[in-house]
């Protein structure tokens, strides 16, 4: 039977349309995800429309879940998303909500408390496809950038930054990891995560930022502008 307490004082089991999280309850995602029914919903929904079953998933700073449980059902038993989320307390609640949700035994969690050089771990793990790569806060950033752009050479996948620095010009989370996207030939999309929006808000200002608690999904060469039936 999946779990509906978590042991440790403080945590919540948050129900939502897209999945339940344990969470937090002083956490200021806890506050988001309660106020706007999820997080990076804007984001999510760029990235959804244009995966489909059998696509491989990257999650870096997954979290609590939010976004590789709601992404595992749209990549379906014959894919894989795989998470990566070095914090501890993290973790933690990333494993019990992978848990509640009936997703411990798709979802792949990566166990480490450091980045790993990512170019490296997916020839290791035999990955012959990575379709897209979920980036969440500048950590996420600075270790695609350190250590896998062989992987974004290779496999040009789609690549979601999520956080309040997802479009920040000169914050590593932002500026190195566009950088090298654009020298691919890489285009952005930018929205804005709100209660009742989830849909492609246009292009990414050039060099600017994208709202307080907005995504940016950065699209490879020839990729299109609108979202596919997967």
């Amino acid at each position: 039977m999946a779990p509906t307490t978590h042991p440790a004082g403080g945590i919540a089991l948050v129900h939502t349309a897209l999945g339940d999280f344990f969470l937090a309850e002083e956490s200021a995602l806890h506050r988001e995800v309660r106020e706007a029914g999820g997080h990076a919903r804007a984001g999510l929904a760029m990235l959804s429309s244009r995966l489909g079953p059998g696509d491989v998933v990257l999650d870096l700073g997954a979290g609590a879940g939010l976004l590789a449980v709601p992404l595992q059902r749209v990549v379906g038993p014959t894919g894989r998303v795989w998470c990566f989320e070095p914090e501890a307390g993290a973790a933690e609640l990333l494993r019990w909500s992978l848990a509640v949700n009936g997703a411990d035994l798709l979802v792949q969690t990566v166990a480490g408390d450091t980045w790993p050089r990512l170019d490296d771990w997916c020839n290791a793990a035999g990955l012959d496809r990575v379709d897209a790569i979920r980036a969440h806060g500048p950590g996420a950033a600075a270790a695609l950038v350190g250590g896998g752009l062989g992987i974004l050479a290779r496999h040009l996948p789609l690549v979601l930054l999520t956080g309040e620095d997802a479009g920040a010009p000169d914050t590593a989370s932002g500026g190195p990891l566009r950088d090298a996207l654009q020298k691919l030939g890489y285009s952005f999309l930018s929205g804005t995560d709100t209660p009742e929006e989830g849909e492609d808000a246009g292009p990414a200002p050039a060099g600017g930022s994208t709202a307080r608690g907005g995504s940016m999904l950065a699209l490879p060469p020839g990729g299109a502008a609108e979202g596919t039936d997967g």
